[in-house]
């Protein structure tokens, strides 16, 4: 059921794409332009997209990371929008286990998968070529993996801190996440050693 929902995601996300459904502004030529940069001239980037704030930088991997399909479709949007909608229509899986979790419940759990599958603000921010979009993946991951902490798994809390990270990587204000990790220990009174710290 969960892979129906992620194929209906999809499928409803690149409706529109070949459609003029996809949005090419400055950021995203100054994106392609990097991404470029890398895959045809081998010009490895350290540096990601500007924040508003000035000499500030979101993470380089958002270059990389479209890259690959500007390269593919010879510098076609419409190929990372179709890849960034991909990604999107994963979120699907943490919503639905972290519902099932939460709920216990596996109706409430592909309701909630559904909601985002018909969602206005996932169907639309999917294949918007930006730096955040992937985001929504690593900041669902997050969540879930904060829960499963929380429920004792150890291991939890380095796939959670990874998630960070990466979110991270695309949208710098996500930097507030890793406040959420101590506040959720203390809040939730999970025990962890200095080793595992």
């Amino acid at each position: 059921m969960i892979f129906l929902l992620v194929i209906l995601a999809f499928v409803l996300r690149i409706l529109f794409i070949f459609q003029g459904g996809v949005s090419f502004h400055y950021d995203m030529a100054r994106d392609a332009y990097e991404a470029e940069q890398i895959w045809k001239n081998h010009n490895l980037k350290i540096l990601g997209p500007p924040t508003s704030t000035p000499g500030l930088y979101h993470g380089v991997l958002y270059y990389y990371l479209i890259a690959p399909f500007y390269s593919l479709s010879q510098g076609d949007p419409r190929a990372v929008a179709i890849f960034l909608s991909f990604i999107n229509s994963l979120v699907i899986i943490p919503i639905v286990l972290l519902a099932k979790d939460l709920f216990k419940s596996n109706k409430w759990a592909y309701l909630a998968g559904f909601l985002f599958v018909v969602s206005f603000e996932g169907t639309q921010y999917a294949p918007w070529i930006s730096n955040p979009t992937p985001a929504a993946l690593t900041i669902a991951l997050f969540f879930l993996f904060l829960r499963l902490w929380q429920k004792g798994k150890n291991y939890a809390l380095y796939f959670a801190v990874f998630s960070a990270a990466l979110s991270i990587q695309f949208q710098f204000f996500l930097i507030y996440l890793f406040l959420l990790i101590p506040i959720f220990g203390i809040l939730f009174k999970i025990k962890i050693g200095t080793k595992a710290i």
